[in-house]
């Protein structure tokens, strides 16, 4: 590397400095006004049944979460899961996304 080379790098390291915010991770959901909106956080109320079982994975909108799991009690950010079986969804709950979360809920 040759000494222009080299102080171009220098040069780009301070300007970012120590403090410069990380980029999102792969797997990160973009979160813009309309998909705070049809997250409809307002209007729902998260159901705490022993069987609604959440992960609350990061969502954008009802699209991105998946009921899953043995009885279909999960609700997640990916289709599947695995559960104990011991439950079933909740009786009148839906699974999508509130406050961008992907979790069990009542209107």
């Amino acid at each position: 590397m040759d000494a222009v080379a080299s102080m171009d790098a220098v040069a780009t390291a301070d300007a970012r400095g120590t403090d410069a915010p990380s980029p999102p991770p792969a797997d990160a959901h973009p979160v813009d006004a309309t998909s705070v909106l049809d997250a409809g956080s307002g209007d729902r109320t998260p159901v705490t049944d022993r069987c609604a079982r959440s992960t609350h994975e990061r969502c954008g909108n009802d699209g991105d979460c998946f009921t899953g799991g043995c009885g279909g009690e999960l609700c997640a950010a990916s289709a599947g899961g695995i559960t104990t079986c011991d439950c079933t969804a909740p009786a009148g709950a839906s699974c999508g996304c509130v406050a961008n979360e992907c979790i069990w809920y009542s209107e």
